[in-house]
């Protein structure tokens, strides 16, 4: 059987099509597996064996990390961002976004803002990458105007309670000195009454 260039083409346009279309499932599988995956491990984690439950770091708690590390072969960074991704998402998400996406949107304290971040990354199909700069934008901004009303309650408090520093000699004590740097005649003295202003 002879094969027609017609035919030929259009097989291989059908073939690219279903291979594309394939890793497409493929990506979009791995992708919803590996967030349902990371989101279940760090429940596992948060509520059958850290056994402080509370924010605060405590010796239990390190002591527990350190021994998932050793036996899941994983580094403690890996760990503590399970812990934190269902801290945050007490639901696991089902959304578009990925693993990456959700380990920097757990950087983001405030729950508010962490959803308005997540709907923006959706809406506007942003890359984790492009969405850590909004966030490390936004955290810039608020370390900068905290550092300024820091800095601006500091000096205000600092003008308000600023007081002259008063040093003061012996009464009618005076000293005859000679000043290179003042101009004076030839055998002529200055008298230093004092005010250390020279």
């Amino acid at each position: 059987m002879k094969i027609t260039t017609t035919t030929y083409t259009k097989a291989l346009k059908d073939i690219r099509a279903r291979i594309a279309k394939g890793y497409a499932r493929l990506e979009e599988t791995f992708r919803r597996e590996t967030l349902a995956t990371n989101w279940d491990v760090g429940r596992i984690i948060t509520e059958r064996i850290l056994p402080d439950s509370t924010d605060a770091p405590s010796a239990q708690n390190a002591q527990v990390i350190e021994d998932l590390v050793s036996d899941l072969g994983r580094g403690r960074t890996f760990i503590y961002r399970l812990v934190k991704f269902y801290k945050c998402y007490p639901r696991r998400p089902k959304t578009s976004l990925t693993w990456s996406h959700y380990t920097y949107l757990s950087i983001v304290e405030d729950e508010h803002t962490r959803d308005a971040f997540e709907q923006k990354a959706i809406k506007q199909g942003l890359s984790a990458k492009n969405l850590y700069r909004l966030i490390a934008k936004k955290k810039k901004k608020e370390k900068s105007a905290t550092v300024r009303r820091l800095l601006a309650g500091r000096q205000a408090k600092q003008v308000k309670n600023f007081k002259l520093p008063v040093t003061r000699g012996e009464l009618y004590f005076y000293k005859c000195v000679r000043r290179d740097y003042i101009p004076c005649k030839k055998n002529e003295r200055l008298v230093d009454i004092g005010f250390k202003a020279g």
